[in-house]
């Protein structure tokens, strides 16, 4: 009965699509490949498949133990971040191409098509599957403790985050010569000021010990992975901070520059290309570091993270800057 009803959810969506245009328009392989693409590569970067395969059948199953929720939480969140990146990648390509009408409406359907596959994986297939897993958490979390331990991804997980890498990096190149996507002041306000922060909240000390942790194989004992923990969550959020704040920076650069319309979409796509390195950096490469951190502790016992709270702000900054950007765009007519 719930294949049925799943059936006819899938069969609404489609008559949706179908009758405002053909099926054709929401079709689009860059977006596909990054954000399916990057999810699974990053996933397999992140968890064995074993334990990803154990979380998704107890999932299917309506149960689940606390690890199996944590596991699809942290898929569900990867989903969202690389729809996110998606449709930065897609703005920064249509403010690029500015003077080239003919680029403008591909780079904008990516940027919209990744959103909506994000949203549709995290929110149609992850969302409900960790809240059929968390339908019996209560009755399994008191033996999460007691599961085997987990090995360390080593060398398979450093092999699929490149591929995951890669997979964002080859939506990006394929819309546009990889210089659109560069910004030294940009790279180096996100990078140094993450690195400054995070060293002016933790010692030297404790920032190279949970760096060390972190290249590590195996179980770690809690005190350091309480420090690996706090460091790169640190860092994570202000990477995150650093990347809106830049983002702000663009933003009022480009209104002091209203009196030419042309540096308005080079403006507008450097505050963009701030936020994307954030987020890549935040939730990409910190991210995932966390979660090993978790899984390598010897006593695992924190809540499931919130999927997406940072990607929303993201979310919601991106579309307010297209939306000025438009604004903009029809007052200066």
């Amino acid at each position: 009965m719930q294949v049925i009803f799943g059936l006819l959810g899938v069969g609404l969506l489609l008559a949706a699509i179908l009758s405002n245009g053909q099926l054709g328009y929401f079709l689009n392989a860059e977006s596909a490949f990054l954000v399916c693409g990057g999810t699974l590569c990053l996933s397999l970067a992140t968890f064995p498949v074993a334990q990803l395969d154990a979380a998704f059948r107890a999932a299917i199953k309506g149960g689940g133990t606390h690890r199996d929720v944590v596991v699809l939480g942290a898929v569900r969140r990867l989903a969202l971040n690389t729809g996110v990146l998606g449709l930065i990648v897609g703005l920064v390509t249509m403010m690029s191409a500015l003077d080239d009408p003919k680029r403008i409406g591909p780079a904008m359907a990516v940027a919209l098509l990744s959103s909506l596959y994000a949203v549709l994986l995290a929110e149609g297939v992850l969302g409900p599957l960790t809240s059929r897993a968390m339908g019996s958490l209560d009755v399994s979390l008191a033996g999460a403790e007691s599961e085997d331990d987990t090995p360390s991804r080593g060398g398979a997980g450093l092999v699929f985050g490149v591929l995951g890498l890669g997979a964002i990096a080859f939506g990006m190149v394929s819309l546009a010569h990889p210089s659109v996507f560069f910004n030294a002041p940009s790279a180096l306000l996100v990078l140094g000021g993450t690195v400054l922060f995070t060293l002016s909240f933790h010692s030297v000390g404790a920032v190279w010990g949970a760096i060390v942790a972190a290249g590590g194989r195996g179980r770690i004992d809690a005190d350091t992975g309480r420090n690996a923990l706090a460091v790169f969550g640190s860092a994570r959020i202000i990477a995150i901070a650093m990347g809106l704040i830049g983002s702000v920076i663009g933003m009022v650069s480009m209104l002091a520059k209203l009196d030419d319309p042309t540096t308005i979409g080079p403006a507008l796509s450097v505050a963009l290309l701030a936020a994307l390195y954030g987020l890549g950096l935040g939730e990409l490469l910190i991210t995932p570091q966390i979660s090993r951190m978790r899984r390598r502790t010897s006593s695992e016992t924190s809540a499931p993270p919130a999927a997406g709270s940072n990607t929303s702000v993201v979310f919601a900054l991106m579309l307010g800057l297209l939306l000025v950007f438009f604004v903009m765009m029809f007052s200066l007519k």
